[in-house]
């Protein structure tokens, strides 16, 4: 496992890495937490277990996280005002998503599960995605698909004005109009499996101006297709495959 040793190092380690080593196991020492020069730390893709110390929230500078354990996100993770990437996407992480992270107001990226065409196992995160999510301003990238998150998407998730690219995990009920409000979303890609979200595709999805990749596959959805969709006019791949959406696509294009 990792020394305690390295706790020593906190006048001038930046940048940690064990990443892909499969060899590395036991749990992350909690004097990791002492590096407060440490801007990198990246754990992921190895054997480490347990809680990932809540003294990792003292690592004020530290800007990129990929993150291993077994156990539940510490909520001190929101105390790391300079994060901008998360990554916790690659280690057996269980239990609901922290409150906290909303106080990451500079967090860019936010991997909580593998890509939904990625060979990687699913994560084991659950319960509701917290509506604090909504203060991440600077978000771009948010992916949870392969893993049980799940319930109502909340409709403060209409505020990421950032966000480019979303995978939602287990979400049910119907998607809020409020995400119409992602004027920079390129990518939406729901639907990993048991994915139950019902009702139809609000027409104020017709926001999404960027919008290249939309894929609605593997949802309960049904209705006919809005013709807002034809607002989308950089779009390259529309996948609306085992829905209950009518036969009837919009014949509107352009504008």
């Amino acid at each position: 496992g990792l020394p305690t040793e390295l706790g020593l190092l906190s006048a001038t380690l930046t940048s940690l890495s064990v990443r892909g080593n499969r060899f590395m196991d036991g749990s992350v020492p909690t004097e990791l937490g002492a590096l407060t020069s440490l801007e990198e730390l990246f754990l992921g893709e190895t054997s480490l277990s347990g809680w990932l110390p809540t003294e990792l929230g003292r690592a004020s500078l530290l800007v990129n996280l990929v993150a291993c354990g077994t156990r539940a996100l510490p909520s001190e993770l929101g105390l790391l005002s300079a994060l901008t990437a998360l990554d916790a996407s690659t280690c057996g992480f269980t239990g609901s998503l922290p409150t906290e992270l909303g106080q990451l107001a500079g967090l860019h990226t936010a991997l909580l599960a593998p890509a939904v065409d990625a060979t990687s196992p699913p994560t084991a995160f659950s319960g509701p995605l917290p509506s604090e999510l909504g203060r991440l301003g600077a978000l771009s990238r948010l992916e949870m698909a392969k893993s049980s998150l799940g319930g109502q998407l909340p409709t403060e998730l209409g505020a990421l004005s950032s966000l480019a690219a979303f995978q939602p995990a287990a979400a049910s009920g119907t998607l809020p109009t409020e995400l119409g409000g992602w004027s920079a979303l390129t990518r939406f890609a729901p639907g990993y499996w048991r994915n139950p979200l019902t009702g139809t595709l609000p027409t104020e999805l017709g926001g999404w101006l960027r919008a290249r990749d939309v894929a609605a596959v593997d949802l309960r959805m049904g209705g006919s297709v809005p013709t807002e969709v034809g607002r989308w006019t950089g779009l390259e791949q529309l996948r609306i495959g085992e829905l209950g959406f009518s036969a009837t696509l919009p014949s509107e294009g352009g504008g």
